[in-house]
C-alpha cells in the first residue's frame, strides 16, 4: 500500500487496530517516553501523542516497532 503522508498510514494503522491515541496532555521529557517503554515492553500498538505539554504539533511513535507492523505497512 502506499500511503500520501505520515497521517493516512496513521489513519490506516488506527482503523486496523495496530494504533492508539492518546488524548491526555502528556510531557515530552519524560511521560511519553514512559508510555511508550510500557507500551514497548507488552508489544503493543503505535501511539499518536495529540495533547503534548508545550507543543504545538502532534507525535506519533512506534510506528516500525514490530515486524508484523512493518509488513503491514508495506503490504
Amino acid at each position: 500500500m502506499i500511503y500520501k503522508s505520515t497521517i493516512d498510514c496513521v489513519n490506516d494503522l488506527e482503523k486496523n487496530g495496530h494504533l492508539i491515541r492518546i488524548h491526555e496532555q502528556e510531557d515530552s521529557n519524560l511521560e511519553m517516553a514512559a508510555i511508550q517503554l510500557r507500551v514497548y515492553e507488552k508489544g503493543g500498538p503505535a501511539i499518536l501523542f495529540e495533547n503534548i505539554r508545550d507543543c504545538d504539533f502532534k507525535a506519533v511513535s512506534k510506528l516500525f516497532g514490530t515486524p508484523e507492523r512493518c509488513q503491514f505497512i508495506f503490504r
